[in-house]
């Protein structure tokens, strides 16, 4: 038996209902109660609630079978792991610590990457004058100094790039530089040492106070949805298992997604997996037509910031009756 199928029969067998997803099962947390936040991955049966005051944080299966049957841990685990699946490896990859002590803090990625020196010696405030090709290239994309020093963007001479701290909770994991001059695209980036891509949000903080999410790509996108706020980058189309725990414990209860139309696959997977409502923004015809011209490809990092306003007031909601398919011209 598939270990999923085994979980999915003992969440019956404790007369509790769950939704079915294609990566995870969505079911009642036994410590908060509520039934739209809590997720078991299929693929190993680790548990999250993403309702960030809880108690629960991140567990395994038999943790919650415990929890919700009153049965000792023990006899939790055994009931999960028959003899056939005693063999069966846990994906270290997951680094979710198995906690028996119910009182213990969650563990969150946050816990296990550490904050960098940020900023750099070699990165003046975007407001100097030494920064002044850096403020100047910003304003190109049509990011002001006054927009800029709000999201901490700084400027590094020596590298020639415009360098977006990655923040969250207040503290700094990581920088991406873009570079100010034209590069080959291999080159356009510069991210610090150890950069860790599939456990960083840039602008997370941005999430603090909101109800919604916008997802972009990259961080002139994210900043241009400054006007409707809740916009976090996550540096490509792909969204890792811990950027959407990151994103979903911050308690939102909708994910617009504004990344490029190639993303069509992890779009409809994002929609599929996640339980709480989905929308997609489209960009607006008046930047499609611009760019059109210019020879630029469009995108929200293309948008004016009246632009991004009108595309997040404009979103359609995804479901499964829907298909997104990208044509590559």
């Amino acid at each position: 038996m598939i270990l999923f199928e085994r979980i999915k029969e003992l969440i019956a067998e404790a007369g509790i209902s769950y939704k079915e997803k294609s990566r995870t099962i969505y079911t009642t947390c036994p410590a908060c109660g509520q039934s739209d936040k809590f997720s078991i991955l299929k693929q190993n049966g680790a548990c999250v609630c993403y309702r960030g005051s809880c108690s629960f944080g991140k567990r395994w299966f038999p943790n919650w079978l415990s929890m919700t049957m009153g049965i000792p841990i023990d006899e939790a685990k055994s009931k999960l792991y028959s003899e056939e699946f005693r063999r069966v490896d846990i994906n270290e990859e997951i680094k979710i610590e198995l906690i028996d002590n119910f009182s213990g803090p969650p563990v969150r990625q946050m816990d296990i990457i550490k904050p960098i020196q940020f900023p750099e010696y070699h990165m003046l405030p975007i407001d100097v004058p030494e920064s002044a090709e850096g403020a100047d290239y910003l304003n190109g994309r049509g990011v002001s100094v006054e927009i800029a020093k709000k999201y901490g963007i700084t400027y590094s001479p020596m590298l020639r790039r415009v360098i977006f701290p990655i923040t969250m909770d207040g503290k700094t994991y990581g920088y991406q530089g873009r570079a100010i001059d034209k590069v080959p695209d291999g080159l356009r980036m510069r991210n610090n040492l150890g950069f860790r891509r599939d456990s960083l949000v840039m602008f997370l903080d941005n999430l603090k106070n909101s109800k919604h999410v916008i997802i972009c790509e990259g961080p002139v996108n994210a900043i241009k949805f400054d006007k409707v706020g809740g916009a976090v980058c996550t540096m490509g189309k792909v969204v890792a298992d811990y950027q959407r725990e990151a994103i979903l414990r911050c308690g939102i209860d909708k994910v617009y997604l504004a990344l490029d139309d190639d993303a069509a696959k992890e779009m409809m997977d994002l929609s599929e997996d996640l339980d709480i409502p989905v929308y997609k923004l489209d960009i607006p015809k008046s930047c499609v037509d611009r760019c059109a011209i210019s020879g630029k490809k469009p995108d929200f990092g293309e948008c004016t910031f009246d632009e991004c306003a009108e595309a997040f007031k404009n979103a359609r909601i995804l479901d499964f009756s829907q298909v997104l398919i990208y044509l590559r011209r």
